[in-house]
């Protein structure tokens, strides 16, 4: 196997164990014994666990930042219709899937220096890609844009949330947050309070 391919499907092994158990559960014997190989050869592709953690994350994360891309720079899609197209790639992925990458979006999982700093640079990410849409369609200076991406970002997450812990539906989850954003966000910048 190409070292590349290898790598990736080490990457793909360490989703697994997180989405199947969680971030505590990747180690680097973990790995080895997910994968059939040996540490040393976990350990030529990832020099700590540090990496493994952060390089997993970022590998969990790559689908999904790439198709949040390419609905918010749809143009043929309003703000609320990209909100709720975002929010359904988020609330479509797997339980696992979606803790893992909510720990890490969140910055939750303190479990690691290495995720910690992965989260800080996530949540950069994230606000970076909103920051210009929200600030030319709400008409609002871009500091208010990035704290509105970021509060909304995290009202979706506590959304998901309580639908992980059977608090509401999905179907009220989705109405609820929608509203909060149209009426608390959308409604409240645009009536001037940038």
């Amino acid at each position: 196997m190409q070292k590349d391919d290898r790598r990736r499907m080490l990457l793909e092994q360490a989703s697994l164990i997180v989405e199947h158990s969680d971030w505590s559960k990747l180690t680097m014997s973990a790995l080895a014994a997910q994968a059939n190989i040996s540490r040393q050869t976990v350990y030529q592709h990832f020099p700590n666990v540090e990496t493994l953690l952060s390089e997993t994350a970022l590998h969990m994360f790559t689908d999904l930042w790439t198709k949040t891309s390419a609905v918010i720079h749809d143009k043929s899609l309003n703000l609320p219709k990209a909100v709720h197209q975002t929010a359904l790639l988020s609330l479509d992925l797997s339980d696992g899937l979606g803790d893992a990458l909510g720990e890490v979006i969140v910055g939750s999982n303190r479990s690691s220096n290495e995720l910690v700093a992965f989260s800080k640079n996530i949540r950069n990410m994230v606000i970076e890609l909103w920051a210009p849409r929200i600030t030319q369609e709400l008409n609002i200076k871009k500091a208010a844009a990035r704290n509105v991406v970021w509060m909304v970002l995290m009202a979706f997450w506590g959304a998901r949330q309580l639908i992980r812990d059977g608090l509401v539906t999905r179907k009220q989850a989705l109405e609820q947050f929608e509203e909060l954003v149209t009426r608390a966000v959308v409604s409240r910048v645009k009536a001037g309070l940038n």
